[in-house]
């Protein structure tokens, strides 16, 4: 067994998922799920601006639509 491989946690446990998984371990690898170590936090995002007047989009009115026809609206501070 090569070195750079990665011990099979499923060798020498009992019951047939982990023989199943001890068979499948050499070729599929551990799971794809992190170590457990340190967690990734996102940045902290600056809130974005409308398009049309500058003001972030916590500043702007949301008209929501009634019925299927009509679309939602959003109506900016400054007009």
């Amino acid at each position: 067994m090569p070195s750079d491989r990665l011990p099979n946690p499923h060798k020498g446990q009992p019951g047939w998922w982990n023989r199943l998984n001890q068979a499948l371990f050499p070729f599929m690898g551990p799971a794809q799920v992190g170590t457990g170590g340190v967690t990734r936090t996102d940045p902290v995002r600056a809130p974005s601006a409308c398009r049309d007047c500058g003001h972030p989009y916590s500043e702007h009115e949301v008209r929501r639509g009634v019925g299927a026809n009509q679309p939602s609206s959003i109506l900016c501070p400054t007009r």
